[in-house]
């Protein structure tokens, strides 16, 4: 069954598919025939099968495959040319997915500050303690994305507490089947701005504020794992400017044009910028954006 994202494209992704997929050796299978499967979102073990039971009328080499994985194509297609090409097939990283984790700043003390996470006007649900939620289908990629985190304390409260937010990809571990952390993109906490004393929470935008908002602005590429720092690249490197735990602002950095998931994090501090660079004239723009809501001038330095 051909599976395909936009259901406007349906019909169009299945035509092809049904054209290519007649009797080995029928005829043989172009750039442009793969080019247009992974243009339509034609699911990847279609594609895979297809290419695997049809000869190529064309060669597989580097660029080939560099020119398809710009276009969108996966590794498992990917795989599939360097197989009926002759060449070596590389391992199949494991399936990730964005996720959402909460902790508790204190362990093992009752947390009153409860709050509500939404994304894109979407809610992802309201987290009182230890949670953990994909949230892929929240996010879009390749786009500016708003983050809300909508903070309600418990009046009164026996004692103070608060909520870490980390977001970032993560995958499953084969043989423990338990989610491991791969890369950490951005994390603030919900207590920003809230002071406690004898049993009450107030906040620092005046005595008779009963939930506060925080709005963040993040530009979010994907998960393609960020390169690992080797001799002579060149790298943005983030600080934040005081000592609180939660940036007053993000920082999405371009390189040439092409926008990077944006810094708001003080677990990500470093970005590889080399494969965006090019010889001779190069343009890096910040885009920083601030934090609604947040009275803390705590800055991202660059």
């Amino acid at each position: 069954m051909i599976l395909c994202k936009r259901m406007s494209l349906f019909v169009v992704a299945l035509v092809l598919a049904a054209a290519l997929a007649q009797p080995a050796g029928a005829r043989d299978l172009s750039e442009s025939d793969v080019l247009k499967l992974v243009e339509l979102e034609v699911h990847d073990d279609c594609i895979a099968d297809c290419i695997l039971k049809h000869k190529l009328a064309f060669q597989v080499n580097e660029e080939l495959l560099a020119r398809l994985k710009k276009a969108g194509a996966s590794t498992l297609v990917l795989n599939a040319l360097r197989k009926q090409g002759g060449l070596k097939v590389v391992d199949v990283a494991p399936a990730r997915t964005m996720m959402v984790w909460c902790e508790r700043g204190g362990s093992t003390t009752e947390n009153p500050l409860e709050s509500e996470l939404i994304i894109n006007g979407e809610s992802v649900g309201i987290f009182k303690t230890e949670t953990q939620k994909p949230i892929d289908k929240y996010l879009k990629k390749d786009s500016w994305n708003e983050i809300k985190l909508k903070t309600i304390p418990r009046q009164p409260a026996n004692n103070s507490n608060h909520l870490w937010f980390t977001i970032g990809s993560v995958y499953k571990e084969s043989s423990t089947a338990k989610w491991i952390v791969e890369k950490k993109y951005w994390s603030f906490r919900n207590d920003m701005g809230w002071n406690f004393k004898d049993g009450l929470f107030t906040h620092d935008l005046g005595p008779d504020t009963r939930e506060v908002t925080l709005t963040f602005h993040i530009y979010f590429v994907g998960m393609e794992p960020e390169q690992k720092v080797r001799n002579g690249d060149y790298v943005v490197q983030a600080d934040l400017a005081g000592s609180t735990h939660t940036a007053s602002d993000s920082i999405t950095v371009y390189v040439n044009g092409t926008p990077l998931n944006t810094f708001l994090s003080m677990d990500r501090r470093t970005l590889v910028i080399t494969p965006w660079l090019k010889k001779g004239r190069n343009e890096i723009k910040v885009v920083s954006r601030p934090v609604h809501n947040i009275l803390d001038d705590n800055v991202t330095t660059l």
